[in-house]
């Protein structure tokens, strides 16, 4: 249109629409010849907005009203700043001046490893226009025309104007300017009962920061019963536009969207991916999926992700509904307790009502609110001076009317809405000489509640439609808030009934739903939560509910929808199934579990054991000790040890039934993982072997390969490495019967270090070097990690010491973006190449790092080593009351646990020969003597008679 009006024609020609489509689709713009005077860049702003690449263009219509207002008049200068519109040549730099705006990503960060520059597809210089100090549009108010005797038709499609909440507005708007100003996260809480209008003051400010360019706005919507589109993973397909698409699809444009951000490391896109839709094991579409094992992993995807797209303008986050996304909650706590900056605004709205039945989400939120980060904005009845504007507002009532609609509604605005909504569909509105009145003769009920308004709209929308279509609008509000069309098509096909899209028209139409730009064929959304509300409490007058949730249970029950188990589980509870949910729960829990969600796996194990209890059954029944062990395992995760030892102890003592033979070899195995964890390896020890011979008995392979394995791990930890060679192989073995690589990795991950402690190095690398293929193409990231970790200490060993940082480095970065513990490990090793490199002090800080993640961890086996390896630092830097204190320190862990490690007796050696060198016979006689331990436990004859010679000079 900019063309055409400069230069009295469109820039592709007229002609056959194939030929202009592929004009604007791949054929450059013609020369700009205007027909008047124009600024003199008024080419390059035009040709931005003619840019092919989405991400070339101007991001918001404000950033280019801005650019042009900038722009000067014909003939004068071009003011400082307005440069960069559009790039001809390869720039020496591509960050914008100071008068557009905070300065972006420069490319050089934020597209690393390009190589060339593209220039048709890199991002253009960030054009931003400022956030107004004031929410307020400029000038002067205008009135909007009345036109008495038209409107009724189209009010369903009108938008209805905010009206009043100047404060709650100013509030609003004054936290985004903080947020963008202090480049820090902070959050605001909107909460209060329904229908007080939260959700319409937090649509108002996303609406608000677009059209101003303020801002980039995400939503997460939230259900009391979680669905496709529920949670911050579907928000962050609805960006990227991956909704709808198989994860091949997704993976491609997950690639395209990461990479233009930055976000270019081969594991963003498919962890994205898996945010979007979990999958259980290898897709069978081809794409791997990438495990996380704590929450953290997600959240550090998600959070380097926002700091790419906070880069340019600040980030508007809104959870809808927040009270029932605890994964969400989750994800804005850790957002809002780092100190890094990242410009984002947490904005949530809360039903109280709706909070009050959820005791964790609750809690959860009550924690948040007590941080600074966080503002709470209590929304209630709208103020009396606001409303006769919003009975205005709403359509122009008359003065009598509007008044019985306010003292009825008493500042409700969606009751007020509703309740003029249904007069309109009802037709006994007509205009009169001051706005909208009753039509003579007709009646106007005023219901006491909004929940009888809904009641009302409800039965005259289905007046018009055959019974069938009840029942597929009662059936997509029990599937949740937001309306996945084919799951909907499934649940109407169990209920023998069709999903009609003229029902959607009709909800569409009269804003009672809504949808984005997918189309409602794909997906769409009852426009408030108390409507669906209101079609469930329908359904269940109508005897239906019931017969609703096993028609949604029994469409889920293929397994091909996201977290299909879990949602099975509660359709069935709501159906009164209880006893049938107890499988799918558990099955979902474990699958939360195995994606590291661990809140979210307690919340569904709870919500089963309080089954459990209601339905009564025996101790006998081995349904407890199913989840009893599901339990141990996610305490033992979190590293809580107490709570997982008393679930797995219940677990054992319920093992003596023979009822519970199905999950005898389990429990034992738990006990032995934990007491593993904690470093009784002796303990461990007995636990494993009962797990192992049960679990041979029952030919049980999967949980035998388990024990077998933590058996290799103990074995090795002692230094008896034929038997630990003999139990890894043989847990291989039972691993590849299973199909289970992941195992079989692990596998060659003990092998690995069984190799490097027998010397064998040549073969350890063989080994890890193996592990790390099968991980990496399992997706499990952090197993990836160590062996990169494991392969740099290989390379410290043969003197390799520059491959041996690359390795470690690797692992710490890996580790890192992960958020992962396990960063201890590659910094213990760091630590020993810096001390092998004459560092000591440098080395001491790392080892003192990876000390205290350990001590955290409760890893009593690991604090004597890393205790043990700090020896050598502090006999270097003269420390000697620190050696005491390692050496003391490190010899009771190491004696409790058993543990003999290559390192640990390098390290006293090197201690001792430090010591030794400087006259301290007694500490260099100490350090020998734990280094001639360790050697004689790891079967090293040379070593101890090395280190006999020495203890018999320094007592000559």
């Amino acid at each position: 249109m900019a063309w055409e009006m400069t230069t009295g024609l469109v820039p592709f020609g007229r002609g056959p629409v194939r030929r202009i489509l592929q004009g604007h689709l791949s054929l450059p713009p013609p020369a700009l010849a205007p027909r008047f005077a124009v600024p003199a860049e008024f080419d390059a702003w035009l040709l931005r907005l003619l840019e092919k690449n989405h991400r070339r263009r101007f991001a918001f219509a404000a950033d280019a009203a801005y650019a042009l207002r900038r722009l000067a008049a014909p003939g004068d200068a071009p003011p400082a700043g307005v440069a960069g519109l559009a790039v001809t040549a390869p720039p020496v730099a591509l960050a914008p001046t100071a008068t557009l705006g905070p300065p972006a990503l420069e490319i050089a960060d934020a597209l690393p490893g390009l190589g060339v520059l593209d220039l048709e597809t890199m991002p253009l210089p960030t054009v931003r226009a400022p956030i107004p100090v004031d929410w307020r549009h400029d000038g002067p108010p205008t009135d909007a025309v009345r036109l008495l005797d038209v409107g009724l038709g189209l009010y369903g499609m009108r938008a209805i104007p905010l009206v009043g909440r100047e404060a709650e507005r100013d509030r609003l708007w004054g936290a985004l300017r903080e947020v963008d100003h202090h480049r820090h996260c902070r959050g605001v809480v909107l909460r209060g009962p329904s229908g007080f209008g939260k959700s319409r003051l937090a649509e108002w400010l996303c609406i608000r920061a677009q059209e101003t360019g303020a801002a980039t706005v995400l939503r997460a919507v939230h259900g009391p019963t979680p669905g496709p589109a529920h949670g911050v993973g579907p928000m962050l397909g609805r960006h990227l536009r991956c909704l709808g698409l198989n994860r091949i699809e997704a993976l491609t444009r997950c690639e395209v969207e990461l990479g233009q951000l930055g976000l270019t490391d081969t594991d963003d896109a498919a962890g994205v991916v898996e945010l979007l839709s979990p999958t259980s094991g290898l897709s069978k579409e081809g794409t791997r999926r990438i495990r996380f094992r704590s929450p953290q992993e997600g959240y550090n995807l998600l959070r380097r992700w926002l700091a790419r797209l906070a880069a340019e303008r600040p980030v508007i986050l809104w959870l809808d509904d927040a009270q029932w996304g605890l994964a969400s909650l989750n994800f804005a706590a850790d957002l809002l307790s780092r100190e890094d900056a990242l410009p984002v605004l947490v904005l949530m709205t809360v039903r109280d009502e709706a909070l009050a039945e959820r005791e964790v989400e609750a809690e959860l939120l009550g924690g948040l609110l007590e941080r600074p980060t966080l503002a709470t904005l209590d929304v209630g009845p709208l103020a009396p001076a606001a409303r006769p504007a919003l009975m205005q507002a709403l359509l122009g009532l008359d003065d009598a009317l509007a008044a019985r609609v306010d003292a009825r509604t008493a500042g409700n605005p969606l009751f007020a809405v509703q309740l003029v909504g249904d007069w309109v569909q009802r037709g006994i509105l007509v205009p009169g000489p001051a706005g909208f009145t009753l039509r003579a003769g007709a009646r106007a009920d005023l219901p006491d509640t909004l929940h009888e308004v809904w009641s009302t709209r409800i039965g005259r929308l289905l007046e018009h439609h055959p019974p069938g279509v009840e029942t597929a609008l009662l059936a997509a509000a029990v599937l949740g808030a937001e309306v996945d069309a084919a799951e909907w098509r499934g649940v109407c096909a169990e209920l023998g009934t069709e999903a009609a899209s003229v029902l959607v028209d009709d909800l569409l139409a009269q804003r009672l739903a809504r949808c984005d730009a997918e189309g409602p064929e794909v997906r769409w959304a009852f426009q408030h939560g108390m409507l669906r509300e209101a079609l469930e409490r329908r359904a269940h007058e109508q005897g239906r509910l019931h017969t609703i949730h096993r028609a949604c249970a029994a469409m889920l029950a293929s397994g091909a929808y996201s977290h299909a188990a879990e949602r099975r589980g509660r359709h069935l509870l709501a159906a009164g199934a209880h006893e049938t949910a107890l499988d799918p729960l558990l099955q979902g829990a474990r699958e939360r579990l195995d994606a590291g969600e661990y809140d979210l796996a307690e919340a569904l194990l709870i919500e089963r054991e309080r089954t459990l209890t209601e339905l009564a059954l025996p101790e006998e029944d081995v349904r407890w000790g199913e989840g009893w062990l599901v339990l141990a395992r996610l305490g033992r995760l979190r590293g809580k040890y107490e709570d997982a030892g008393r679930w797995a102890r219940r677990a054992t003592l319920g093992a003596r039934w023979e009822t519970w033979a199905a999950v005898r070899a389990m429990a034992y195995l738990e006990m032995g993982r934990l007491d593993e964890h904690q470093g009784s390896l002796d303990s461990a020890w007995k636990w494993l072997q009962r797990a192992e011979k049960v679990a041979s008995q029952r030919g049980e392979r999967a949980v035998r390969a388990q024990a077998r394995h933590a058996m290799g791990n103990i074995l090795l930890a002692r230094g008896s490495r034929e038997v630990a060679e003999r139990a890894y192989r043989m847990a291989r073995a039972d691993y590849e019967q299973a199909q289970d690589e992941e195992g079989v990795g692990a596998c060659s991950v003990g092998l690995g270090r069984l190799a490097k402690q027998a010397g064998r190095l040549d073969e350890a690398v063989i080994h890890f070097r193996d592990a790390r293929a099968r991980l990496d193409a399992q997706g499990v990231r952090l197993a990836v990690a160590v062996c990169e970790n494991e392969l740099g200490e290989l390379a410290r060993l043969r003197g390799d010491l520059e491959a041996a940082e690359a390795h470690c480095r690797e692992a710490l970065h890996r580790n890192r973006v992960m958020g992962s513990g396990g960063a201890a490990f590659p910094q213990v090793n760091l630590g020993l190449i810096l001390l092998e490199r004459g560092r000591p002090v440098e080395a001491r800080a790392e080892l003192t790092a990876a000390l205290s993640i350990f001590q955290r961890q409760g890893r009593r086996a690991l604090i004597g080593a890393v205790h043990a390896c700090l020896l050598p630092c502090c006999a270097a830097t003269g420390d000697e009351t620190a050696f005491d204190h390692h050496f003391t320190e490190g010899m009771a862990h190491l004696a409790e646990t058993g543990l003999s490690d290559l390192d640990v007796a390098r390290c006293a050696r090197r201690a001792a020969d430090v010591l030794a060198e400087r006259g301290d016979a007694v500490r260099a006689r100490n350090a020998l003597a734990m280094a001639r331990a360790q050697w004689t436990a790891l079967q090293r004859p040379d070593e101890v008679e090395a280190c006999d010679r020495l203890s018999s000079r320094l007592e000559g």
